[in-house]
């Protein structure tokens, strides 16, 4: 498996938000494994929109350049801080983005949790106020 260089990490993190930023399914396809697998957060689960695990990269790339959540246009990934040891990678991020369904903003802060395996995303898990997102994304009332 080895472990990834600081360099290519900062690469990857850089060009992995940025790719998300811009829906761009070429350039995710390259930094997921095929057989990706992410633990989304159960509260996620638990209203129905994601499964989990959700598992390949084909069906991560369409959840994440998908205007289903939020529109594409003007969606922003800006990445505060992040730690590896080479193998995993921990990245805090915020996301600006318009809420698919309202039109209003959306900000919130995110931590993702990756595991690499030759300088790809294998596996990730995601932690952030997600009754927030949940509620932003699809309004009750």
């Amino acid at each position: 498996m080895g472990n990834s260089t600081p360099e290519q990490i900062e690469k990857l993190v850089r060009e992995h938000f940025k790719a998300k930023a811009e829906c761009d399914r070429v350039a995710l396809k390259a930094q997921f494994a095929a057989d990706v697998v992410v633990w989304t957060p159960l509260s996620l689960t638990s209203r129905g929109f994601v499964e989990r695990p959700t598992v390949g990269a084909d069906k991560l790339i369409d959840i994440i350049a998908s205007d289903y959540f939020y529109k594409k246009d003007g969606r922003e990934w800006i990445v505060e801080d992040y730690v590896s040891d080479g193998s995993k990678v921990s990245v805090r991020a915020t996301l600006r983005a318009t809420i698919a369904a309202t039109g209003l903003p959306y900000e919130n802060s995110y931590t993702f949790f990756y595991r690499l395996e030759n300088n790809q995303i294998a596996e990730s898990w995601e932690a952030f106020d997600t009754a927030f997102a949940a509620d932003q994304v699809r309004p009750t009332g």
